[in-house]
């Protein structure tokens, strides 16, 4: 998979699965390092969604992709190692998602970003049909593909490829 086809995979995950945003950039990500079980993750990232829990602060796209980062680079247990790069990496795809989200909204707050009040289950519910979705589906797109680049930038396309093969 190619940072382009991680970016496609993201919105057909967001539009077609009808998963949160922040749930569709971590599938995307963990699919594209090879990580072999990620439906607790997937499930986890549920709660990040709409700008953290629903309430329209940060764009929980980077959440997402800071998710996929630490399932990579983090540690599960103590008795693991913390991969160095995990900080790092962590501040690049934020300044990255930062430029990129407010070039494109103007601000990096899900309820400015989207248009949407989350707070409001009326606004909430026209979101859905208005066309702010689909808004929202290139934030999840881009996204996705900033991570993609960057993981590729950060472990080199054969640790990759090994991963993408063995699972994570």
């Amino acid at each position: 998979m190619t940072p382009d086809q991680m970016r496609d995979r993201a919105v057909e995950i967001f539009n077609k699965q009808k998963m949160l945003c922040t749930q569709a950039v971590v599938t995307a990500g963990l699919e594209f390092i090879g990580e072999e079980d990620p439906n607790s993750a997937i499930r986890a990232a549920g709660g990040y969604a709409a700008g953290l829990g629903f309430c329209g602060d940060v764009c929980s796209c980077l959440v997402g992709a800071l998710a996929v980062i630490g399932d990579l680079f983090g540690r599960a247990n103590p008795e693991e190692i913390e991969d160095g790069r995990i900080g790092p990496t962590a501040r690049i795809m934020y300044k990255r998602f930062r430029e990129m989200i407010e070039d494109m909204r103007g601000t990096m707050i899900c309820s400015g970003a989207s248009k949407t009040n989350w707070l409001d289950p009326e606004d909430v519910k026209a979101f859905k049909t208005d066309g702010r979705r689909e808004l929202c589906a290139e934030i999840v797109g881009r996204t996705a593909e900033i991570l993609g680049h960057l993981i590729i930038e950060t472990i080199g396309e054969k640790n990759l490829a090994l991963l993408q093969e063995t699972g994570a």
